[in-house]
């Protein structure tokens, strides 16, 4: 109980003076290691390790409905200047995250990709879960855990975005096959944003949080949350000295998520003929027209759009990772400036 009430007077003071505790901005970066030589820096993955208490104000100033606010404001604004009517409903998915069926889950997994071993860990990492209550010092049983996703987890948010993907955006897969019986050419790429929730630009970032209507005590809190922050690297006892961020969306932390798709969230308002997609730092566009000889031509000027988004906020388009698909299209390559992308 006492604990309790040092976070919340903890938690209270930062943001009611809108500054974001020094101490909690130190991340620990643990390297695992993914596999291939051990002498190459490249074949380690960063494992960003923050305070505990760090998370507790983080998930204090983070509400469920945070992201669909900021979204409406938007197209609030956008809609009064036009001199239109609207309206707004807000629906409630009682207890959503426990009530993730694990075989529709599954099912959605192997769409996205996971097959084989993958999935096989997946479905071992969901199923004979068990849980219990625990009160002062007296345990219940344990009961089995037949539906949700486990709280607490990592993986947790992720699984149930992918549960729920299909409520706003039509899938690829269905969308090209009535395209391609409607006798249309069509086209997808699929851009690789490189080291995206690094390369994040915290002017920029506050710039975007300001328009969606973070100002006041809540932008300067915004402000110190992302600003002078520290990291140094651990193994095995040893321990680096400590260097600044000066870019990046904290790795780790509760808010990551939502800074990211803050910052992107503009890019599906480019004014292009292709098609959005997007899921966390994943985009893809589709394009289709009955016109085979223009469909080149769309996606040429399209990706010149996007290229010239990811310069102004400071992203990288990995032109060698981004592949292109095409379906009833005779055309091997597309040149754009000086990349080529293979089809």
């Amino acid at each position: 109980m006492y604990g309790t009430q040092v976070w919340n007077k903890y938690g209270n003071f930062s943001f009611s003076k809108g500054m974001f505790p020094s101490c909690l901005k130190i991340a620990t970066i643990i390297p695992l290691h993914k596999g291939g030589d051990l002498d190459n820096p490249a074949n380690f993955r960063p494992i960003a390790l923050l305070p505990v208490l760090s998370k507790i104000i983080e998930k204090l100033s983070s509400k469920g409905t945070q992201d669909a606010i900021f979204s409406l404001m938007e197209n609030l604004y956008t809609n009064l200047n036009d001199r239109e009517s609207s309206a707004a409903m807000f629906c409630d998915l009682t207890k959503a995250f426990d009530c993730v069926d694990h075989m529709l889950l599954l099912r959605k997994l192997e769409v996205y990709g996971f097959r084989g071993s993958a999935l096989l860990w997946f479905e071992t990492y969901l199923s004979h879960r068990r849980q219990n209550v625990l009160l002062d010092v007296i345990s219940s049983e344990e009961r089995f855990i037949d539906s949700g996703v486990p709280q607490g987890s990592v993986l947790g948010p992720v699984f149930f975005l992918i549960y729920v993907n299909y409520l706003v955006h039509v899938n690829i897969s269905e969308n090209v096959y009535t395209i391609l019986n409607n006798q249309e050419a069509t086209a997808a790429v699929f851009c690789d944003l490189s080291k995206a929730f690094d390369c994040v630009n915290h002017g920029i970032l506050l710039q975007k949080l300001e328009y969606y209507g973070i100002r006041g005590i809540s932008h300067k809190w915004m402000t110190s949350y992302l600003q002078d922050r520290e990291q140094y690297v651990k193994v095995s006892g040893a321990v680096s000295e400590e260097k600044k961020l000066t870019s990046g969306v904290p790795q780790g932390s509760a808010l990551r998520p939502i800074l990211f798709l803050l910052y992107v969230n503009d890019l599906t308002n480019l004014n292009i003929s292709g098609r959005f997609t997007l899921f966390a730092d994943d985009a893809t566009i589709e394009w289709h027209t009955k016109d085979k000889n223009i469909l080149g031509q769309l996606i040429s000027l399209d990706l010149t759009e996007i290229k010239r988004w990811c310069d102004a906020n400071q992203m990288v388009f990995n032109s060698k990772k981004t592949k292109v698909l095409s379906f009833k299209w005779d055309i091997d390559k597309i040149q754009l400036d000086d990349d080529t992308y293979e089809i």
